[in-house]
């Protein structure tokens, strides 16, 4: 058996972990050469990523319906149609639905 490969990029040894939460969803380019913008599934909603706060990526397949998993970092800001960091925005979403909840933290 082996580690997952996200294991050991977000936590490469049990002292020395990234603290991160996960957004899954559609990545494309973003509004510059610098950032990512992770879409929802009707591409109506985004979330536009600093390059340099994804810690890991897993890009999409067909058993997540083609949506990539992003390993953000915590305190980064982000955009969607509002500014906060990524803990803020994810966990937002779950505090008003948490049954209908697009970008549920995992981190």
């Amino acid at each position: 058996m082996k580690a997952d490969p996200i294991a050991t990029t977000v936590a490469p040894t049990p002292e020395n972990r990234a603290d991160v939460v996960t957004f899954y969803g559609y990545l494309g380019e973003g509004s510059d050469p610098d950032t990512f913008r992770l879409y929802d599934e009707w591409f109506s909603e985004w979330i536009e990523l600093p390059a340099g706060s994804i810690v890991a990526q897993r890009e999409g397949n067909d058993e997540s319906h083609g949506r990539s998993y992003v390993w953000v970092l915590r305190d980064v800001q982000l955009v969607q149609s509002r500014s906060a960091t990524a803990f803020e925005l994810a966990q937002a979403a779950v505090d008003e639905d948490p049954a209908a909840a697009r970008y549920p933290p995992k981190g």
